[in-house]
């Protein structure tokens, strides 16, 4: 999993780079399922990062290699933004900005127990659908940033739940097409299919 958070962030600094030359904002939303030995079937990892309900230090979020450490440690990335959005769902949200672009990556760490609805809203988000918007401030000015549906680029990275549970059919895909990625164990296998149908490519 190291690997691929790192293989994200490499991923997002060139989404960055193509838009250096835009006005307007460009987003990244990532959907983090926090690992969880007891409620996802994953190979059980120490019990200190296989805890869905500890974002700090959760192998996937908050642990040397997790995405949220990760980020902070990258040069060319400043977090800007980090709440506690008080549900039960989603336990910290994260907002980078690429240094030298108008790129921003807003990360969910959803509770390890709420895989099942990290992965149908990331279908729902790829899809085109549910778009949405946060403020920010940023050097004493307002900033909107579009989110989920809305968002230029949406990630999923976690377990691969799909392996251990249905979700609903996908809805019909909205007009507008964006890239998403995928970063678990056999993506391509269990994602690739209900992408198509939902008129996305698969990076």
């Amino acid at each position: 999993m190291a690997r691929w958070i790192a293989i994200a962030c490499f991923l997002a600094l060139a989404f960055a780079a193509e838009g250096r030359a835009q006005d307007r904002p460009r987003t990244v939303h990532v959907f983090v399922a926090l690992a969880d030995n007891q409620y996802q079937g994953i190979v059980p990892v120490p019990a200190k990062i296989g805890n869905g309900d500890d974002p700090e230090n959760n192998l996937y979020w908050g642990c040397d290699e997790g995405l949220k450490s990760l980020f902070k440690t990258s040069p060319p990335w400043k977090l800007v933004s980090s709440v506690d959005p008080r549900t039960s769902i989603v336990l910290e949200r994260c907002i980078f900005k690429h240094g030298s672009s108008n790129t921003y990556l807003i990360a969910d760490a959803y509770r390890g127990r709420e895989i099942k609805t990290a992965i149908e809203e990331f279908f729902a988000a790829a899809s085109g659908a549910r778009a949405e918007r946060a403020r920010i401030q940023l050097n004493g000015r307002p900033v909107e940033l579009k989110l989920s549906g809305g968002a230029d680029l949406v990630v999923y990275i976690g377990h691969n739940g799909l392996m251990d549970f249905r979700i609903s059919p996908p809805r019909a895909p909205a007009p507008a097409r964006k890239p998403v990625i995928v970063l678990c164990c056999k993506s391509r296998d269990y994602f690739e299919d209900m992408l198509k149908q939902r008129g996305r490519r698969r990076s």
